[in-house]
């Protein structure tokens, strides 16, 4: 496996995807499966793609966070959008102002601002333990991301916002 980093901060949403899309053309064929550090968290672990994904499609990837959720092996498994709700509700439930900050940060994030950067304008958002927050918005970030390059010509990156919208107002 190539190990390769991919940093996409401070780009458009159509850059970013541009930049994705040119790097998949660089890569060597032949080589196998590449894996692209793309985030950094606080507690030392990573977020990181895995490509080719398991579709094998050309431009499909795995996103995968270091220390969130393993396979029975113990390898990192790659999460679901239903993880990173789950994650979201173990910080957010009852609690309107923490749901209310989330929101508004992951807005920021949704509109292709830096999570790191947008975490620190929410106090209340730092008092979450174990870097809950930061990997939910870096996943978040991903997961936008992934949505703008397989559905590009279509709102996917507005389907995954509209359930996290309506998860942050029922927990």
């Amino acid at each position: 496996m190539e190990h390769r980093t991919l940093n996409v901060d401070g780009l458009s949403r159509d850059q970013v995807r541009q930049k994705i899309l040119q790097t998949w053309i660089e890569e060597d064929p032949g080589v196998g499966q590449y894996r692209y550090d793309v985030e950094n968290c606080l507690d030392g672990s990573k977020i990181y793609l895995l490509r080719p994904g398991r579709l094998n499609k050309g431009c499909d990837f795995v996103i995968v966070s270091e220390k969130f959720l393993k396979f029975k092996n113990g390898n990192d498994k790659p999460p679901k959008h239903s993880d990173v709700f789950m994650l979201l509700a173990s910080f957010i439930r009852g609690n309107k102002d923490m749901a209310k900050a989330f929101h508004d940060a992951a807005q920021e994030v949704y509109h292709c601002l830096k999570p790191d950067d947008v975490m620190g304008k929410f106090f209340i958002l730092k008092t979450v333990p174990d870097c809950k927050v930061e990997r939910s918005l870096k996943l978040l970030k991903w997961m936008w991301i992934e949505q703008d390059i397989t559905y590009w010509t279509k709102q996917g990156r507005a389907m995954l916002w509209n359930a996290l919208c309506d998860f942050t107002k029922k927990v």
